[in-house]
């Protein structure tokens, strides 16, 4: 097919002087939010037309008439092409050159148009092809060549990785409510024994008459769940008194005596109603009192940074599930992996988060390694997701783009280093090589970065040597790694080498 396309190309002929290559500034928008609902532009003017071809990469120009029966024809093909292939850097233009005198006919007879319908393929500002007539096929297929070239598709499309791509990207999430009762006895202790509560009394009834309760009849335990019984709503003014009770306790307990309190809102987050609310706290006047996810990471950053033995364990196991538990809903993973800073926060959400998770990583207990290695999926599993939508609907990321905000090349590099680091020390569990693995084939699987970056990255850390090390034995337990799933796993990621491609 792709033979075909060169074939049929209509040569370039002198044409006037091109437009100036393409060179996006923070100026100009490449992408009008308009276009998701009519996602043809209108050129009126050469003004507007040279301005279209300076703001993105591919511009099709379709120049009609509205006495043109040819062209009514081709138009809802256009049209449906235009929809189909809509995204930033993309422009679909039509030019009308009903009235000779029009800055429309203007901009035709400047490309030397004569007859309708005609179709001119521009990328990067210089024109490579024309079309003319109301030719459906050839039109798509230009289309295809013109995306082909401007957007490579990434070269691990072309490996054989039933395995990666089957593996599931639903987040590993802890559902098990706490032992509320348990939870409370310990808070209170914690609370009685210190000196910078001020108001202990009303800081213990708060949370013993009115969070735990709801919480605890909005997450009953697994066995006493009354089927019947409809669930409380947590309401906003329930998050606010929630919220700024922790927020008392979280400034005022020392970093061992904070889990409970995480606890609680390690369930919590798994409420829809909850994670909205929490996604929106940098939007709220009130959010930097409410921002309770950046305030409990902050914490943790500040506890490990503080003593050389890192954060107490219970504190860092129960912020780690916590941060699991936030991308259950697609709204707070958004929030808590914001890569810029907020208005709240001077500290990027994403930079705390994983300011937590690669330490963790390496972590000597083997539960808080597990915990580290599924936040690790689950971070590289969101953004995955998007990529392999992109990958679906043929249109291949680059790297000067960002899906929802979430991919950059600095900090995929801290991620593929810290994996492979942790992969290479991992020798006791398969489950958490099995997740690090994921995760390490996730971030690399479709990186718009992989070539430039991380393909050179993962030669130089030998992340072959380091995956195929866990098949032999000692490499993890005693025989290596058992579970064919995962062998098939570890060495589907050993072939996203950059010698591989």
């Amino acid at each position: 097919m792709i033979d075909n396309m060169f074939r049929r190309a209509v040569p370039t002929t002198a044409t006037p002087v091109p437009a100036p290559p393409y060179a996006p500034t923070s100026s100009t928008s490449t992408f009008d939010p308009n276009t998701l609902t009519n996602p043809i532009q209108i050129a009126g003017s050469s003004a507007s037309f040279n301005t279209l071809l300076h703001s993105n990469r591919i511009v099709v120009v379709f120049f009609t008439s509205d006495t043109c029966p040819p062209c009514g024809m081709i138009a809802p093909v256009f049209k449906q092409i235009a929809e189909d292939k809509n995204r930033p850097g993309v422009a679909f233009v039509e030019v009308n050159m009903q009235n000779s005198m029009t800055g429309a006919a203007a901009v035709a007879r400047e490309w030397g148009i004569t007859a309708t319908p005609t179709f001119l393929f521009f990328l990067d500002g210089t024109k490579r092809s024309e079309l003319k007539g109301a030719n459906a096929p050839e039109l798509k297929t230009q289309v295809d060549l013109l995306f082909f070239e401007a957007f490579p598709p990434h070269p691990h499309t072309k490996l054989d990785l039933p395995t990666i791509r089957k593996t599931s990207l639903s987040p590993i999430i802890y559902t098990q409510p706490p032992n509320f009762d348990a939870a409370l006895a310990k808070l209170s202790s914690f609370v009685d024994a210190s000196p910078n509560v001020a108001d202990k009394d009303s800081c213990k009834r708060t949370v013993s008459d009115a969070v735990a309760p709801k919480l605890k009849a909005r997450f009953p335990p697994t066995g006493g769940k009354d089927k019947s019984a409809v669930p409380p709503n947590l309401t906003p003014d329930f998050l606010t008194g929630f919220a700024k009770v922790s927020r008392d306790l979280l400034n005022a307990l020392p970093a061992a005596e904070l889990f409970p309190v995480i606890d609680l809102w390690r369930i919590a987050v798994l409420d829809a109603e909850v994670a909205n609310w929490l996604s929106l706290s940098s939007a709220r006047a009130d959010g930097k009192e409410t921002d309770i996810t950046g305030l409990i990471f902050s914490k943790v950053r500040e506890a490990q940074d503080s003593s050389p033995s890192g954060a107490p364990r219970n504190l860092l196991l129960t912020t780690l599930r916590l941060a699991s538990n936030c991308f259950a809903h697609t709204t707070l993973a958004r929030h808590v992996l914001t890569p810029s800073a907020t208005a709240i926060s001077p500290t990027p959400p994403r930079s705390l988060l994983t300011s937590i998770l690669v330490p963790a990583l390496l972590h000597d207990d083997v539960s808080t390694r597990t915990a580290a290695a599924s936040l690790a999926f689950d971070v590289a599993a969101y953004v995955q997701k998007p990529l392999m939508e992109q990958a679906r609907n043929g249109n291949n990321m680059s790297a000067n783009q960002n899906i929802d905000g979430q991919s950059d090349g600095e900090w995929e590099v801290e991620m593929i280093s810290a994996l492979v680091e942790a992969l290479g020390k991992e020798d006791a569990s398969e489950e958490v090589v099995h997740r690090l693995t994921a995760s390490l084939a996730f971030i690399t699987h479709l990186s718009p970065y992989f070539s430039d970056s991380l393909g050179p990255l993962l030669e130089v850390l030998s992340a072959k040597d380091v995956l195929y090390r866990k098949l032999e034995a000692g490499g993890c337990g005693e025989k290596g790694v058992v579970k064919d799933e995962i062998r098939r796993l570890i060495r589907e990621t050993g072939s996203l080498s950059y010698s591989a491609v």
